[in-house]
């Protein structure tokens, strides 16, 4: 089990008594398994749908947009399961919508990483009537355990992707890091019952408020009344630069704002001399550098600003697609 974190068969219906009605299907639906066979991915993919009744076909080809979509209209798909970075190869080109009807797709449920803005508008302007639910959850919270939808015609509103509020079993607790950034903590019937033979870990992860145990999940979040939570990194981002305290998750989420898109890596290098904020951007295209520093100066005070900007078209990833961050 990853992490040899202990998830209960308490745990597990508390997770699919609070999803089903969010991620609804039924024996009507047809559901595509895309991802490699992980343990949150595939009781979100495979698991879950098989449970509430639906029809699943597990895609064994390569990530081509051709044969994706191909794939998509012969079965008439109505909801599939993704990471950003697979969802952002399959629909690689737009011409996936010129070619195929991809009109059954009417839900994308996203997770592990940030959203890309972009992309999603560009799949709901393509097809219309489709929403798009982003889920949130470490796997000691039991697969996910916080989501928020948006309909595909409203994300022009959003300038990002918030994970919103938490399921009806799970108890949360915000504690602030620094001002108007909080690290999350879970509790609840969700929460798993700790890891098998590592006190020390089940230690260093768990916290009491009021005599009940929460877990830490080290993640830093933006708190908004309507929007619930929004991501902005992990606590563990935090370095000294120029005598000044900052997290990392800061500077990545301004500079995703500006942006419109989730593939930034800010990092300091360090030598004998002095400390450089670095800022690596993995996209396609190249990126205008002078206009992103110009537009991080009206957010971010001047200690935070990048004293480089570099850009690669690929990063290293692990095998579940996540990004390997470079600090």
């Amino acid at each position: 089990m990853p992490k040899a974190a202990q998830i209960t068969h308490r745990n597990y219906l508390s997770f699919l008594n609070d999803f089903t009605p969010i991620l609804y299907c039924s024996r009507h639906d047809n559901c595509i398994v895309l991802g490699r066979p992980y343990f949150d991915m595939i009781m979100l993919e495979g698991v879950f749908p098989i449970l509430s009744e639906c029809r699943i076909y597990v895609y064994t080809h390569s990530y081509d947009w051709k044969v994706f979509g191909e794939t998509l209209e012969k079965y008439k798909i109505n909801c599939m399961t993704s990471v950003p970075v697979v969802l952002r190869q399959v629909f690689s080109d737009e011409e996936i919508f010129n070619h195929y009807d991809l009109s059954s797709l009417n839900m994308i449920n996203i997770g592990a990483e940030r959203p890309e803005m972009q992309l999603l508008e560009s799949i709901g302007k393509s097809i219309g009537n489709i929403s798009f639910l982003n889920t949130y959850g470490p796997t000691e919270g039991t697969i996910c355990c916080y989501s928020y939808r948006i309909d595909g015609e409203n994300l022009k509103k959003y300038t990002s992707f918030p994970i919103g509020f938490p399921f009806e079993g799970i108890e949360s607790k915000l504690v602030e890091v620094e001002e108007g950034f909080y690290e999350l903590y879970l509790g609840g019937s969700q929460v798993m019952l700790g890891y098998l033979d590592n006190e020390l870990e089940n230690l260093r992860a768990s916290k009491n408020f009021d005599g009940s145990r929460f877990y830490g999940t080290g993640d830093i979040f933006k708190v908004s009344v309507k929007k619930g939570l929004e991501f902005c990194g992990r606590r563990d981002d935090e370095v000294k630069i120029k005598g000044y305290r900052v997290n990392l998750a800061e500077i990545k989420y301004n500079l995703e704002v500006v942006m419109g898109f989730n593939f930034t890596v800010p990092h300091l290098i360090t030598n004998e001399e002095k400390s450089i904020l670095s800022i690596c951007i993995v996209e396609r295209e190249e990126v205008d550098k002078d206009q992103i520093v110009d537009r991080l100066k009206e957010l971010l005070p001047f200690y935070m600003i990048p004293d480089q900007i570099y850009h690669t078209k690929e990063a290293k990833r692990l095998p579940n697609g996540k990004l390997i961050w470079l600090h």
